[in-house]
């Protein structure tokens, strides 16, 4: 969207994510969505990325649908809606079905018809939606039997790829992958040093000695989703920085203390978080803070510098945080941490 290379893009549809909080380089983000002629954003709650939609368009919740329906192994079950949807919300599924009718694809998503999509994927198991539903508690369906050896089924798989040429065409399993090879990436798994490190940018390590990651999941919070709940909220009210006794007591950092965590790239304020149980050199964070919660007086945390956004941490050198086949972004760099003089818990 920056480099408009192969080619501009104009507009952008955006259920059910938030890029600048999930995507790492915040800020070649923002400058993505500022470019855009137009941005939408649906949703079932506020997302960072809504200050910069055109349009907003707020989606039920799994509460409010009856689709679509839910499958185990052995085991089938209509969706029941809890409560009708508020203010006439559509589901993402009426979302996407309408939006494709409109584009003229009505063929491609059964004419913009839920229940004749769930009556088609059901059609296998005999059984239709509506019969579905008359069973509230769902139906057996007993499996398939067993199959072993399933080589040639399983090696000739068609892929999703346009060509459908399947995953292993060579017949076998591929230790040297010959497709990779064929497109121009390694054949061989490869070894590549993060943009930072301790022993990829020795250089850094006067004043960048602290190895930096972050992880996306805690028992309060998923990802960039539900700071905003007051009840998790309280259980789990600041951003935490995991540190080593060692490391903090070197920097009079006791726990609980509002620090700085600065990269080559930015710099955020957390607390710390005092675990014995990480190593010295390293210090985690839990990635997707910048919600703020209303019930608890918590104002948003900025998205850039001075927040509690880790993806302002990393470089987005392409060509070094990048995995070349599959863009995947590295999570990891080095940092310095040092106390805050303010001790003050902001609202």
């Amino acid at each position: 969207m920056l480099t408009q290379d192969p080619y501009p893009i104009r507009a952008v549809i955006a259920p059910g994510t938030q890029a600048l909080v999930s995507t790492r380089g915040s800020r070649n983000v923002t400058a993505a969505l500022e470019r855009l002629d137009f941005f939408v954003v649906a949703d079932v709650t506020r997302t960072a990325d809504m200050p910069y939609a055109d349009i907003v368009l707020p989606l039920a919740t799994s509460y409010e649908v009856d689709h679509p329906f839910q499958f185990v192994p052995g085991w089938l079950m209509a969706t029941r809606r809890v409560i009708e949807p508020v203010y006439a919300s559509p589901s993402i599924f009426s979302f996407f079905f309408d939006l494709g009718v409109a584009m003229g694809y009505g063929d491609d998503f059964w004419g913009g018809s839920i229940s004749a999509a769930m009556d088609d994927q059901l059609a296998p198991m005999g059984v239709t939606m509506d019969e579905l539903r008359m069973q509230p508690t769902g139906i057996k369906v007993p499996p398939k039997p067993m199959e072993f050896e399933k080589y040639a089924t399983v090696f000739n798989r068609s892929s999703p790829r346009l060509s459908g040429e399947p995953f292993l065409p060579d017949g076998k399993v591929a230790i040297y992958n010959t497709t990779f090879a064929a497109a121009g990436f390694s054949p061989l798994p490869q070894w590549r040093e993060p943009p930072e490190s301790i022993s990829g940018t020795p250089e850094l390590l006067n004043r960048y000695p602290l190895i930096l990651s972050d992880y996306h999941t805690s028992k309060n919070f998923s990802a960039s989703w539900q700071r905003n709940v007051p009840q998790l909220r309280e259980i789990q009210p600041h951003p935490v920085l995991h540190i080593h006794p060692q490391t903090a007591d070197a920097r009079a950092i006791a726990d609980g203390d509002w620090v700085k965590v600065e990269s080559p790239h930015g710099w955020i304020k957390v607390k710390a978080e005092i675990i014995p149980g990480i190593r010295p050199d390293t210090v985690m964070l839990l990635h997707g803070w910048w919600q703020g919660c209303r019930e608890l007086v918590i104002e948003d945390y900025p998205i850039l510098d001075g927040g509690a956004n880790v993806n302002v941490m990393y470089s987005v050198d392409k060509d070094k945080a990048y995995d070349p086949l599959i863009t995947a972004m590295a999570s990891q760099t080095l940092v310095q941490v040092t106390r805050i003089d303010e001790q003050v818990d902001a609202p």
